[in-house]
């Protein structure tokens, strides 16, 4: 998980504040999710891995399986989630109104990975902010 301070102020704290906050409220277990230094996901400032996933190109995803985006298109708010393939490719991109549940569907993921014409897994997801409130 990548935390980003880009979408409404919505992480000002350290690094430390951010993992006791996402622990407190039960966002994830921080021992056992690895929590990455904050990081810009827009702009000039770009953190390498935003730049390679937003640098992807997609395929279309299943019907009614979500909406695409664009290759390249900014990161528009929290929970922007990219599904990375055992290979080290971007298979898929949602967008903040997909939940992260669908993560833990394999079937879903399954047609994903058939419309980008990749290898099965493992799967990696990554967000660039924790579920949760606002502070």
């Amino acid at each position: 998980m990548f935390p980003c301070n880009q979408f409404g102020g919505q992480e000002p704290g350290t690094h430390e504040e951010i993992k006791e906050f996402i622990s407190k409220r039960g966002i994830l277990d921080v021992e056992s999710t690895t929590v990455f230094s904050k990081v810009e996901v827009n702009g000039s400032d770009t953190h390498d891995v935003f730049k390679f996933c937003r640098s992807a190109e997609l395929p279309a995803p299943p019907a009614g399986q979500g909406q695409p985006q664009k290759v390249g298109d900014a990161i528009l708010w929290n929970f922007t989630k990219f599904v990375i393939g055992g290979d080290g490719q971007v298979l898929a991109r949602f967008g903040s109104k997909e939940a992260p549940s669908l993560m833990d569907k394999p079937e879903l993921l399954g047609s994903w990975v058939s419309a980008a014409g990749a290898a099965a897994g493992p799967y990696m997801a990554m967000e660039p902010e924790p579920q949760g409130e606002a502070r």
